[in-house]
């Protein structure tokens, strides 16, 4: 959601596409978003380890 309003904008004033084309094109973000959130969760840095002491 947070560059899909601002990606609306964006796209609306700077060229001369209908609705429809740029809904098209801002879903195709979440293509990047997805592989984005895959490589992430693959590499676990967001894992730890509760039982060790600090």
């Amino acid at each position: 959601m947070a560059v899909d309003i601002p990606g609306i904008l964006l796209l609306a004033r700077l060229t001369d596409w209908g609705p429809v084309m740029i809904y098209g094109v801002l879903k195709l973000t979440g293509i990047v978003k997805v592989v984005a959130a895959d490589l992430w969760l693959k590499k676990e840095k967001w894992v730890r380890d509760l039982t060790v002491q600090n």
